[in-house]
């Protein structure tokens, strides 16, 4: 498990940051992202209107921009081996 602190807060990088509630939950929205990735919730929207690399891609559902749950943890897993 990676754990990381980001403007006074823990952030987990780890598959398990995705239990509980979210276990259940196949989509995220930004804000859950932001947390997942340790980044703030306006870096998260500024790499996703640059469509940047640096976060996975979205999808939209009912118009707002939404995380395939099991694609986040692919990417994090693939950019996590790479490293």
């Amino acid at each position: 498990m990676f754990v990381k602190a980001n403007n006074n807060r823990i952030c987990k990088l780890a598959f398990d940051a995705f239990g509980g509630v979210m276990e259940n939950k196949p989509y995220i929205d930004m804000r859950e992202l932001a947390d997942l990735l340790c980044l703030s919730y306006n870096t998260v929207r500024t790499y996703h209107s640059k469509k940047s690399a640096l976060i996975p891609p979205a999808c939209k559902k009912a118009g707002r921009p939404l995380w395939k749950r099991s694609d986040v943890m692919d990417w994090v897993e693939n950019r996590t081996q790479a490293m």
